[in-house]
């Protein structure tokens, strides 16, 4: 690019960067500073009401300059320590004209959105929408299913059809999982990079090895690619960009093959302590894998991908809310 049409930034402004922080200090309060500590917390009202005193389904509600933006990198600091809730489907739900928004917003009533009869988080949740084709409806809980992700999910019916598109709803929806994928992975990485730093094997740690360590890279690599690719829908979706779902979309595909390929490397690097039921991985790998499969998830949307990539960091665009096609 030359000076007169610069790339564009994607480096977090002050106050993302205040949000991350303040999220952490949440985490850290309220989740544990241990893996095995964030393993043991579980979905409960008085934790989902402190995570919205954080202030992040309010923002996801309110239109802003960098709404999505800050949402974006507060999801990924919450997946990083694995925070049990329907931290997505809130944020997507947001973007609903509902009088019930305030209180989602201070997390008072809990909804949860899915694509599907199992849908995650349902058996706690007061407000239940389920994607029907192009359009979005109410739904109701019929009981609750049992998941290895522990997403409290339950089996759901139709009830009244909503107006309105879903084409917002779904785009917000995929960004946020992506985010949070984006976080959950690099906690993976970061737990088998320390992991492969102390454990010793034929008189030096494992991470010296080539078979150990290039997955770990590899994986890295991945999940900075995907973490891009969120935050760039986030930016798309502040600007009002009419390609903003498509991006959502191929984020949503980016981070989903990064986390579960972190989880993957994770779990070969820890061996059988990977494995675990107690042990420090499989606890959110599984919530990762059951979010990549449970509707409205990643398939399909390959094929449903209109993008011109060379032109996504075009920054005239951005200013100006056009479509790059």
């Amino acid at each position: 690019m030359t000076p007169e049409n610069p790339s564009l930034s994607l480096t977090l402004p002050v106050e993302a960067r205040d949000f991350a922080d303040a999220a952490t200090r949440y985490c850290a309060r309220n989740l544990g500073a241990e893996p095995h500590d964030r393993q043991a917390v579980n979905f409960s009202r008085d934790l989902w009401r402190s995570m919205a005193e954080l202030g992040l389904l309010e923002i996801a509600a309110t239109p802003g300059d960098s709404a999505m933006l800050l949402t974006c990198v507060g999801l990924e600091v919450l997946g990083y320590h694995g925070f049990p809730g329907p931290l997505a489907q809130s944020v997507a739900v947001m973007g609903l004209s509902d009088a019930r928004q305030p209180a989602w917003a201070g997390g008072e009533r809990v909804p949860t959105l899915g694509g599907d009869v199992l849908t995650a988080w349902a058996a706690v949740a007061d407000d239940l929408f389920l994607i029907d084709g192009d359009g979005l409806s109410q739904a109701r809980l019929v009981g609750p299913i049992e998941t290895l992700g522990a997403t409290r999910a339950g089996l759901v019916e139709r009830a009244e059809p909503l107006a309105g598109e879903v084409g917002d709803v779904l785009a917000r929806y995929h960004m946020a999982i992506s985010a949070y994928g984006v976080g959950a992975g690099r906690f993976f990485i970061d737990l088998a990079a320390e992991h492969a730093r102390t454990r010793s094997q034929f008189g030096r740690p494992i991470g010296e090895f080539q078979a150990v360590a290039f997955p770990l890279a590899e994986s890295l690599i991945g999940l900075e690619a995907a973490q891009l690719m969120t935050r760039a829908a986030a930016m798309a979706l502040d600007a009002g960009r009419a390609d903003a779902a498509d991006l959502a979309g191929a984020a949503r595909l980016s981070s989903t093959r990064a986390a579960l390929k972190a989880g993957f490397a994770a779990h070969q690097t820890l061996g059988a302590y990977g494995v675990l039921d107690d042990g420090p991985v499989g606890w959110l790998s599984r919530r990762i894998q059951e979010y990549a499969t449970l509707a409205p998830s990643s398939r399909g949307l390959r094929a449903s991908l209109s993008l011109d990539v060379s032109r996504l960091l075009d920054p005239a665009l951005w200013r100006e809310g056009r479509q790059c096609n």
